[in-house]
C-alpha cells in the first residue's frame, strides 16, 4: 500500500515538474554558425608539450581565441558517453592528417572538453584512446552550459581572425569521413590547403 502511494505521489510530482523542465529545455540552444564563442576561462594544460601545441605560454587560464591558430576545433565528449569511443578514432585521424600537412599544422588546432569529467577521468580517457591533443575537464558543467548544453560527441569549429574576432563557422555532432570533414572545415573557415 505504501509503495502504491509513493508511486502515485512520484507521478504527480513528475507531472507538475514536466512543464517547467520542457520550458527550460526549449530555452537551451547550442551555439550556431555565425555566433561568437563565449569567452570561458579554461585551465591551461599541465604539460609543456600541450601548452606549446596550443601556443599558450602562461600557466593558469586561457580562452580559446588566445590559441595560436586560425581555426580551433572544439571536441565535446564525455568519459561516460557511449558514442564517444567510436568517434575518437576519427578525431585522432583528423589530428594526424592536419599535423602531417605543413600548410595546416599551425593553422588548425584541436582541443577537447570533457563534459562533467574530472581530471582523473580526462587522463583515463586520453590514455585509453591515445588522444594526442589537449583535453580540458568541465567538472561543473559550466563550459557545457555556455555552449548550449550540447550532447556528445559534437564539434564546434571556431575561426579566429588576426584582429581577434572569432566566430563559430561549423557545428556537427559526428563525422565518419575525415577527408570530407576537413574539406568542410576548410570551406566554412575560408582557409585553403
Amino acid at each position: 500500500m505504501i509503495k502504491k502511494i509513493f508511486m502515485f505521489l512520484l507521478i504527480i510530482i513528475m507531472c507538475l515538474l514536466l512543464p517547467d523542465f520542457l520550458a527550460l529545455a526549449a530555452n537551451v540552444k547550442p551555439l550556431k554558425e555565425g555566433d561568437e564563442l563565449p569567452l570561458i576561462q579554461l585551465p591551461t594544460p599541465e604539460t609543456l608539450e600541450e601548452r606549446n601545441y596550443l601556443g599558450i605560454e602562461k600557466e593558469g587560464f586561457f580562452t580559446i581565441p588566445k590559441i595560436k591558430a586560425n581555426v580551433v576545433i572544439v571536441y565535446f565528449f564525455s568519459f561516460y558517453c557511449r558514442y564517444c569511443p567510436a568517434q575518437v578514432a576519427y578525431v585522432n585521424e583528423l589530428y594526424r592528417v592536419i599535423n602531417k600537412n605543413p600548410a595546416l599544422k599551425e593553422k588548425i588546432k584541436l582541443i577537447g572538453i570533457g563534459i562533467g569529467n574530472t581530471p582523473m577521468e580526462i587522463d583515463a580517457y586520453k590514455e585509453a584512446n591515445r588522444i594526442p591533443f589537449p583535453l580540458i575537464p568541465d567538472t561543473d558543467f559550466s563550459i557545457h552550459k555556455a555552449y548550449g548544453e550540447v550532447t556528445t560527441p559534437c564539434f564546434f569549429v571556431v575561426r579566429i581572425k588576426e584582429d581577434g574576432t572569432h566566430r563559430v563557422v561549423c557545428f556537427t555532432y559526428a563525422f565518419r569521413d575525415v577527408d570530407d570533414y576537413l574539406k568542410l572545415i576548410l570551406k566554412k573557415s575560408e582557409l585553403t590547403k
